[in-house]
């Protein structure tokens, strides 16, 4: 049973990133009153200003990509600058896969038939044609407001605005082909939507919902990545509990003993298996 979980975690995965699949900054004019004032609203966010650096807690990751479904129990640690680890624990009884968001590569682990594969973010098709690489993948899941290329911008000269009776939208300008949407409530001054749309058509959507206090600070208990617009539509959703940021460090897995495969070979031998 553990097996074939793992097996299907993997499998999915490792399709999320297959089938899915010198920067130009655009002036942003000087800000009318009515946008200042819209400024304000996002520069205050804790979205903005209250930025969660680290991040330890259990998840329950569920996937849907092209029509196959998944869900699994496991552990989130998220060190800014460091690296993403998901861990993969089904029933809740031990860690049999690992997936790693470092800053220059993802890794898959898998315990059960010890084997990794390591893959470079510029050889992911998807990847390259949405411009998602680790920094806005940090972001993302720490629930920040930023600019291509990573950092926070400055919210009168690289931001635009509308607004709603309900919220702020901030949109960034075009940096390497990528815009990015951040849609702020005027009443909380949360971060509840994050949209980067890419000129190859590739769209990812984030959205967020089950805000509790941490650290004293709103934070989302709900992630909800969303990809489109080049190869298959994928859906990633984070349920995170038990969230803590003190005392925060990444898992060392030992893979010197594992064989070194290609996620190709992963999509391979699982997919026979589905």
């Amino acid at each position: 049973m553990i097996k074939r979980d793992v097996n299907r975690i993997l499998f999915l995965i490792t399709l999320l990133l297959t089938v899915a699949s010198c920067s130009t900054r655009k002036s942003v004019a000087l800000l009318s009153p009515d946008d200042k004032a819209a400024a304000q609203v996002v520069a205050s966010s804790p979205a903005a200003v209250s930025i969660v650096e680290n991040l330890s807690g259990s998840v329950k990751l569920a996937a849907d990509v092209a029509g196959k479904s998944f869900s699994s129990s496991g552990t989130v640690r998220i060190k800014s600058g460091e690296g993403v680890q998901i861990g993969i624990v089904p029933l809740g009884l031990f860690e049999v896969a690992c997936l790693e968001f470092l800053p220059l590569n993802l890794r898959f682990i898998n315990k059960l038939e010890k084997e990794y594969a390591d893959v470079p973010y510029v050889s992911v098709d998807f990847l390259q044609k949405s411009g998602i690489d680790y920094s806005m993948l940090e972001s993302v899941l720490l629930n920040r407001i930023f600019i291509p290329g990573g950092g926070a911008g400055n919210v009168e000269t690289d931001f635009s605005y509308s607004v709603t009776p309900e919220h702020v939208v901030a949109t960034t300008g075009e940096i390497d082909g990528i815009v990015y949407t951040f849609t702020v409530e005027r009443a909380t001054g949360n971060l509840v939507t994050t949209v980067g749309k890419h000129s190859s058509g590739a769209t990812v959507t984030c959205t967020y919902g089950n805000f509790a206090s941490l650290d004293g600070r709103p934070f989302p208990n709900t992630v909800s990545l969303v990809l489109g617009g080049v190869g298959k539509p994928a859906s990633l959703t984070f349920r995170f509990s038990g969230l803590k940021t003190k005392n925060v460090s990444l898992t060392q897995r030992k893979v010197s003993s594992y064989d070194k495969i290609s996620v190709g070979d992963i999509v391979d031998a699982l997919g026979k298996m589905q």
